[in-house]
């Protein structure tokens, strides 16, 4: 029992660790997942003004704006929740609308 809660530990602090540096950049001088130095996704997304994350790069492909939205879905559907907490059913809808999200208001924010 005591190998399970160990490797659990384990588990969730490399999975706490890479989440942080993924969100927030690199703590310090060590990175795994980003270059040393980046800012992480929220201080990058900050960068962004709302037409630029409102522009497709080309024709047919999703906006910044798509692309977040659909993040904060999917981010959203980590256990605990939704109402009840473990409740597993995911209504679609949301997810493909913000598929379609070309327009970010100018007030709106990333994070």
């Amino acid at each position: 029992m005591t190998t399970t809660t160990t490797t659990d530990a384990v588990f969730q602090r490399a999975l706490s660790n890479m989440l942080t540096e993924i969100f927030d950049g690199p703590p310090g001088k060590e990175a795994f997942v980003l270059n040393t130095g980046d800012p992480g996704l929220f201080r990058q997304l900050d960068t962004i003004d709302s037409s630029a994350a409102s522009k497709r790069p080309m024709s047919g492909k999703s906006t910044i704006a798509a692309h977040t939205d659909h993040l904060h879905f999917g981010l959203s559907l980590r256990p605990g929740s939704t109402p009840g907490g473990s409740e597993r059913y995911v209504d679609p809808e949301p997810l493909l609308r913000g598929w379609e999200l070309a327009r970010l208001a100018a007030d709106r924010t990333a994070s």
